[in-house]
């Protein structure tokens, strides 16, 4: 009896056919799990760069609070206390008033940036 070479045909395509489709499905497995494992990265890089930055905002209030009282108490024996206090907060005030209009800016350029890229 001879082998039918029409069968024998069938089974190999029919085999490489599983083999391509389960070759596929492992390159879809190994992409997603790429993906995961690029996503924690990222994640946890963004984790600790807030949390750094959340310190250092905290470090830096705290300092310039410092530099505050200091300021007040220079001021505190040419001028009555409640006008030191008046002066600090003041520059105080116009400072943080300068910076939040500077970011108000940066972030609109940002964001009128970003639309224009993406149009």
């Amino acid at each position: 009896m001879q082998p039918n070479p029409v069968h024998e045909e069938e089974v190999s395509t029919a085999s490489a056919l599983a083999h391509v489709f389960e070759a596929g499905q492992r390159v879809v497995i190994d992409r997603i799990d790429l993906a995961l494992l690029e996503a924690r990265f990222v994640a946890d890089r963004s984790i600790r760069g807030a949390l750094l930055l959340g310190l250092g905002a905290f470090l830096a209030a705290v300092g310039w609070c410092a530099l505050s009282a200091v300021a007040i108490l220079l001021l505190a024996p040419r001028l009555e206390m409640i006008v030191s206090l008046a002066i600090v907060g003041a520059a105080n005030g116009s400072l943080g008033a300068v910076c939040l209009a500077a970011g108000g800016r940066h972030t609109r350029r940002l964001l009128a940036g970003g639309s224009k890229g993406r149009e």
